[in-house]
């Protein structure tokens, strides 16, 4: 979890003890080139220590270092500013359920006190008369005109005399002829 106030606090005292520690081994080594000789080992050992921390205060400023303890000085105001959103967010979400989980509760308890009560505003009286559709008129004539289907089609599919019949075969010709067009 990153805390703005105290990661930042963390960090700018790690830049500043790391700085400050070059600081010190710079001057270290402005004395000591001053007193020893240039190939002399301690002074070696100085400057590869100067060149280290350089670039370990360089990485620390840049985030090449991420080892994801300490965060780089540059990403801190970016990192500081989600922190506070999330932050205010995390709070305002808290305010919200302080204030609606009471009211949650009590219309539970509203809900199973409340049972609702089933009252009867007319009493229901069955209709003398149907209305519509007058089913009788219906059924007599779909009877009907079912039979009459019937009729026509076992009249016109059973009669031979319609297949062998001279005029009906001459009137079909005919029909044939006139439907065709011109």
């Amino acid at each position: 979890m990153f805390e703005a106030k105290e990661q930042t606090k963390l960090i700018i005292t790690a830049f500043s003890s790391v700085e400050a520690e070059l600081i010190s081994r710079q001057i270290e080594l402005s004395i000591l080139e001053n007193t020893l000789s240039k190939e002399s080992p301690q002074l070696e050992n100085l400057r590869m220590e100067v060149k280290e921390y350089a670039i370990k205060l360089d990485k620390m400023k840049r985030g090449g270092d991420n080892n994801g303890i300490i965060l780089a000085l540059d990403s801190l105001p970016m990192a500081a500013k989600q922190y506070v959103r999330h932050f205010r967010d995390v709070e305002i979400y808290s305010k919200i359920l302080e204030f609606l989980v009471p009211m949650y509760e009590q219309a539970r308890f509203d809900e199973q006190k409340d049972v609702p009560v089933l009252q009867v505003v007319d009493v229901p009286v069955p209709a003398e008369k149907k209305s519509y559709p007058p089913r009788v008129i219906f059924s007599l004539i779909i009877t009907l005109g079912g039979l009459m289907i019937t009729f026509f089609y076992i009249l016109v599919n059973e009669n031979d005399n319609w297949k062998k019949n001279e005029k009906i075969i001459f009137i079909r010709e005919n029909l044939k002829k006139w439907n065709r067009p011109r």
